[in-house]
């Protein structure tokens, strides 16, 4: 069994990347380490203190652009 990790940019984006993995543990590992690096991006780049509230929601907010589906 294999996984495909779908990534979009932003939910416009007409061409997400994919990446496919031989686990669901693989998969999971690369969704987490692709969510944190975008959400260091964006508040490393952020003018101003990110609260924890807000942090947390940046979080949620970059999970909604990852999807992992089953393959054969």
């Amino acid at each position: 069994m294999q996984f495909k990790v779908i990534e979009a940019v932003d939910y416009l984006d007409s061409n997400p990347s994919e990446s496919v993995f031989s686990t669901r543990w693989e998969a999971d590992e690369y969704v987490n380490a692709r969510i944190f690096e975008r959400v260091d991006y964006a508040v490393q780049h952020s003018t101003v203190m990110l609260s924890e509230k807000e942090y947390d929601d940046l979080i949620e907010y970059e999970s909604t652009f990852f999807n992992v589906v089953e393959i054969d």
